[in-house]
């Protein structure tokens, strides 16, 4: 399905970031709207194009289902790949990092006493799913007890160094702490882990820009990876409509 939305709602190239960007979204003028995090507002072109899909969805909603938004949701996720620098056929839409940490979890054959490590800071719901699956499984928790305020990167290394010394079955690293909102030295921490004998890590949770989404595929390769995409387009109530 081709999209033909106006030019006039994307910036211009070479646009310089701040107020005279404002007009592409829908914010009221009257606000300084600081908190992306949590319900970000929808730039006036996603709108225009979360428009055209739902139009073409209610037209025929089950041709729509059956036959249109199959390829779509394909084109997508190849499209994101492209975008993070991944293989298209390792990459799975999912709802958000949260549900994708829970598949991850879920997924694996946990025994007894394994031991799963996350930092202090990691964001909350991974932590509260961790300490679901521990709970069911007789695993152990180690937190990465990183400090605040923090020194530099090696602080964050240095804290997941003593939390893997004795093994883990899995680390969980936030690619940006979300209290904090500090981008960690991912790379090094998963090191950490491919060291002989170590750990699988997940980098995950983490709003960063395009070079960071990057960085974390190509220094976990063999790593599960989660984002939430949704930054750039957050979900709203009623869209999609049908198919949720």
């Amino acid at each position: 399905m081709n999209l033909s939305l106006p030019a006039t709602l994307l910036p211009a190239p070479g646009a310089i970031f701040g107020h005279g960007l404002r007009r592409l979204w829908s914010l009221d003028p009257a606000i300084h709207f600081l908190n992306h995090g949590s319900y970000g507002a929808t730039p006036r072109y996603v709108q225009a194009a979360q428009t055209h899909w739902r139009e073409a969805m209610e037209q025929e909603p089950v041709r729509f289902m059956v036959d249109t938004l199959p390829g779509a949701l394909q084109a997508a996720g190849a499209q994101l790949a492209r975008f993070v620098g991944a293989s298209p056929s390792r990459l799975a839409l999912v709802e958000n990092a949260t549900a994708a940490i829970n598949a991850v979890l879920r997924s694996l054959r946990w025994q007894a006493g394994d031991r799963i490590v996350l930092a202090n800071h990691a964001y909350p719901a991974v932590r509260h799913m961790v300490q679901f699956i521990a709970e069911r499984h007789g695993l152990t928790v180690i937190e990465a007890q990183v400090p605040w305020p923090l020194s530099g990167p090696q602080a964050v290394i240095d804290a997941y160094a003593r939390a893997l010394a004795g093994g883990a079955r899995l680390a969980i690293v936030d690619h940006i702490f979300s209290p904090l909102a500090i981008v960690t030295p991912v790379e090094a921490v998963v090191s950490l882990c491919r060291a002989p004998g170590r750990v699988p890590a997940i980098p995950v949770h983490a709003w960063p820009s395009p070079r960071h989404w990057r960085l974390s595929r190509r220094s976990a390769p063999n790593a599960t990876v989660t984002r939430s995409a949704n930054r750039r387009a957050p979900p709203r109530p009623g869209f999609p409509a049908r198919g949720t």
